[in-house]
């Protein structure tokens, strides 16, 4: 376990994207390596790259609520569904716009004319690749009337249409300029429209399919959710480092701190400064991760 704790990246947004939060894990023993000796002599051999090694074992983490346990996130906010949906576009950490289902968009001079360039080469779970009609798909489910998604309304309330051009350009059109939309285009979570339509709403939420870095597992309601590798993602510097992904609902911050000290969960998500104290004065390690968010400055005054 201690190699597998090594090799995960806590700083990857998409794999925990849990912002601000307080992470522990248990320390790590190195244990004694040989050091080689020095020497002048050149290589014989230039150096390799080293291997890519297959992402492996089980990361557990323990959360105290799995608050709206939906797998759907264009009718709700689904926290989960960052693990294996890829936005429209999204942002870097350090804040900026940048492409993802879209590898590219412009907006044209008149200010209401979105155009989405899709990526190439990009594919679902199933295979199925991802293209302007999943996002065409994806977008008249976000931007429905029966969508409780909090970032909905902002392009609901301005669209005035969108259509697929090709295969790999979709266009949103709004009714007035309204540049701070992009926003809005980061939190849109493309789905497999064939895969949908094949299986029907039910069914396909019961075990969603996108294109993000992991994939479905298992939800069992108030207890478990897991995910797997995508180990064909397009992007494989984002390949998870461990093969599936456990989060268990554990609401009692002293059985999250006893099943850490069993092994039974690498990480909980929800101590106290106080706990988290205690646990590092025992050794465990404490990091700290933040996710970047767009500030915003609203001005609300009653309507008469």
């Amino acid at each position: 376990m201690d190699n597998l704790r090594r090799r995960y990246n806590l700083t990857v947004k998409k794999f925990l994207l849990i912002p601000l939060a307080i992470i522990l894990i248990a320390g790590i023993c190195l244990s004694g390596c040989a050091v080689e000796e020095e020497t002048t002599t050149p290589p014989t051999t230039p150096p390799t790259s080293p291997t890519a090694v297959a992402p492996y074992g089980t990361i557990t983490v323990a959360v105290v609520d799995f608050g709206v346990e939906a797998t759907d996130p264009t009718l709700f906010e689904s926290t989960w569904s960052w693990y294996y949906c890829d936005s429209l576009i999204a942002f870097d950490q350090y804040g900026n716009y940048v492409g993802e289902v879209a590898e590219s968009w412009d907006l044209a001079d008149d200010g209401v004319t979105w155009t989405f360039h899709i990526r190439h080469g990009m594919k679902f779970h199933n295979g199925d690749p991802v293209t302007a009609h999943d996002v065409l798909f994806t977008m008249e489910r976000f931007t429905s009337a029966e969508s409780k998604n909090p970032w909905s309304p902002g392009l609901r309330d301005n669209l005035a249409s969108m259509r697929v051009v090709d295969d790999y350009t979709f266009e949103f059109v709004t009714k007035t300029p309204e540049p701070p939309l992009v926003d809005s285009f980061c939190w849109v979570r493309i789905l497999c429209k064939n895969a949908f339509d094949a299986v029907g709403e039910e069914q396909f939420f019961a075990h969603p399919i996108g294109s993000g870095p992991w994939k479905f597992v298992e939800h069992v309601p108030e207890i478990s959710f897991k995910v797997e590798a995508n180990t064909d993602y397009w992007r494989p510097e984002h390949i998870p480092a461990f093969q599936y992904l456990v989060e268990l609902q554990v609401p009692e911050e002293a059985t999250q701190v006893a099943m850490l000290k069993r092994g039974e969960i690498d990480i909980p998500f929800g101590l106290t400064t106080d706990r988290r104290k205690e646990l590092e004065a025992e050794g465990y390690q404490t990091r700290m991760q933040g996710m970047p968010s767009p500030f915003i400055l609203a001005f609300v005054a009653p309507h008469y």
